[in-house]
């Protein structure tokens, strides 16, 4: 599973709505424990998950038990902030 997008400092991963609003796109801020549950309901269909936003360190350690390979980007990679992705076989 690949999870391209955005996190929050406070936790959350961004999922951002197709509908606009004022003509802005609508983010739905979701929690680690959503997160988590919604992908432990899929035991056995995913094996490696990749997190490529920023502060998803909580994601990773929260569900890097059940996954055979958890994933994520160390530091943030938005305009303005260093680029670099985590090396290694688990997170």
């Amino acid at each position: 599973m690949h999870f391209s997008g955005h996190g929050k400092p406070s936790g959350e991963i961004l999922f951002v709505a197709e509908e606009l609003v004022d003509g802005q796109r609508v983010e739905h801020p979701v929690s680690r424990d959503a997160i988590r549950e919604t992908l432990e309901s899929c035991p056995g269909n995913i094996r490696l998950v990749l997190l490529n936003a920023c502060y998803t360190q909580i994601h990773a350690e929260a569900i890097r038990d059940t996954f055979d390979c958890v994933r994520r980007w160390r530091t943030c990679w938005r305009p303005g902030c260093a680029t670099a992705a985590r090396t290694g076989s688990s997170w």
